[in-house]
């Protein structure tokens, strides 16, 4: 039994598209806006994309830590901000740990943590060979969970002087960015 060329062509190509689509799929790279895209999913959730330059206008460089924020604010492309609703009784948002979580499974480091009786701070950082690639501070508190992203080249020195204890205060008490 003789097979023709064109029939053998025919079946040679069957069986490679049938390999090539019953070969999984490898998953597009998670990224942090992924994320914050899921949460942004939760009933009473509010994102938004704010221009940086912008944002530094409005700052009142006088006020301790905001100098700081304006100074990492010239290295930021893209700055977004993510508040979901604290429905518990305490300021420990059970969405504060599920989002570090989800922010580690990306290589994010934690850089600095703070309870200060009100709220709970903390700094997180994707770093790349000499500078950070995201800047994320998540504050909860009894009303809800503030995640400030800024995503850029920032100097590391900058996020080092924006977390002196001095600063801090400068990314604490975000309620007055709320809604409510």
């Amino acid at each position: 039994m003789r097979i023709q060329k064109g029939t053998l062509q025919i079946l040679f190509l069957t069986v490679l598209l049938a390999f090539v689509h019953c070969t999984p799929k490898h998953d597009e790279t998670k990224t942090s806006l992924d994320i914050y895209k899921e949460f942004s999913k939760i009933k009473g959730a509010e994102v938004l994309a704010l221009p940086p330059k912008l944002v530094a206008v409005f700052l009142d460089d006088e006020k301790v830590g905001n100098s700081e924020i304006i100074e990492i604010l010239k290295d930021v492309k893209m700055l977004t901000l993510l508040v979901l609703p604290n429905n518990g009784k305490t300021k420990e948002n059970i969405h504060l740990s599920n989002l570090s979580h989800d922010l580690n499974e990306l290589n994010f480091v934690d850089l600095t943590m703070v309870n200060n009786g009100n709220e709970i701070i903390r700094v997180k950082v994707l770093r790349d060979s000499s500078n950070i690639e995201e800047l994320v501070v998540l504050v909860s508190n009894y009303e809800a969970l503030f995640c400030v992203s800024f995503i850029g080249n920032i100097s590391m020195d900058k996020v080092l002087n924006l977390t002196k204890p001095e600063n801090m205060i400068a990314v604490s008490n975000l309620n007055r960015l709320s809604s409510k």
